[in-house]
């Protein structure tokens, strides 16, 4: 069966047609990202790259008029988490458990909630310098 010389021509001009249609909807698609969110998708993907952890300045000595300390400055183990990233968030709560000598089931609900950045910090159970 022969095609004629006609059919072919519709044929390509169908498919130039159908491929300029294409090409001008992906160019409509990529101007409207670049000129109207272009910003906005700018200032998400910072805001995703820079994180700002905050810093606690040092606290001083609270002493009594004995000069007994009531409250001392101590270090204390702290972890910042991400819980996005956390894949396994039961094992990860029982090696922090271990480190930060706290209790699994409080640091598992810090680690699973739904928040960018989680601050855990370690748990001290020794009383300081208690005036009687």
């Amino acid at each position: 069966m022969r095609v004629s010389n006609v059919a072919v021509r519709k044929r390509l001009v169908f498919v130039l047609i159908g491929g300029l249609v294409i090409m001008f909807l992906m160019g409509t698609q990529l101007g409207y990202i670049q000129f109207f969110i272009g910003d906005w998708l700018t200032g998400k993907a910072l805001e995703l790259a820079s994180r700002d952890i905050p810093f606690e300045g040092k606290r001083g000595e609270i002493i009594d008029r004995n000069g007994i300390p009531l409250v001392k400055n101590m270090s204390a183990p702290t972890v910042y988490v991400i819980p996005r990233q956390i894949k396994d968030p039961a094992k990860t709560a029982r090696k922090l458990e271990t480190i930060l000598n706290g209790n699994n089931e409080d640091i598992y609900l810090q680690i699973t909630k739904p928040e960018s950045i989680v601050r855990i910090s370690a748990v001290w159970s020794e009383n300081i310098g208690r005036a009687s």
